[in-house]
């Protein structure tokens, strides 16, 4: 995908070995560059990097860096960003005789759900806070490639984009 998933290992563990350590080290990707707890990047070198340097932008903010299908690998979603993701509290109470409880969406460790489809995860990228989740989507006989992207905000805020072209949406963690 948009980083060759060894550096994406590589700053998964280093950010776990100084989480569970204690200790302030700064993480490195796999440039050199410093990644500070916000997920915020300081080049090495770098002259004027004295103040707080500028966010990146995550994979919800740039879905062209994310390519479906290019993968036959099936991956797993990281646990903080499993759940049941839906528009509004009420959604989540799975009424169905509500329209948006239609727009829910269940992530599993292996598979994204929906209420008449989804498919098995053959990808992710996870960028901080942010996970572009890349699937196998099954609709009765078809099974098309698609991908989901996922930005937690807070206690259960998240933002959502169910494709790349559709816009970044505000829903609500239901579990």
């Amino acid at each position: 995908m948009g980083r060759p998933l060894p550096s994406i290992a590589v700053i998964a563990a280093l950010a776990l070995a100084a989480a569970c350590s204690g200790d302030q080290a700064p993480a490195t990707d796999g440039d050199g560059d410093s990644i500070a707890a916000d997920d915020t990047r300081v080049a090495k070198g770098d002259p004027g990097n004295e103040g707080p340097p500028a966010k990146t932008e995550s994979v919800l903010d740039r879905p062209e860096a994310v390519d479906a299908g290019k993968t036959d690998m099936v991956a797993t979603v990281p646990t903080r960003f499993r759940g049941t993701f839906a528009p509004d509290r009420q959604a989540c109470a799975e009424d169905y005789d509500y329209q948006p409880t239609f727009q829910n969406v269940d992530v599993a460790a292996d598979r994204v759900q929906y209420f008449e489809n989804g498919g098995p995860v053959q990808d992710v990228e996870v960028d901080g806070n942010s996970i572009a989740i890349d699937y196998l989507d099954t609709y009765g006989d078809q099974r098309t490639p698609q991908v989901i992207y996922l930005a937690l905000e807070g206690d259960s805020a998240v933002r959502y984009r169910h494709s790349r072209t559709d816009p970044v949406r505000n829903y609500v963690r239901c579990d």
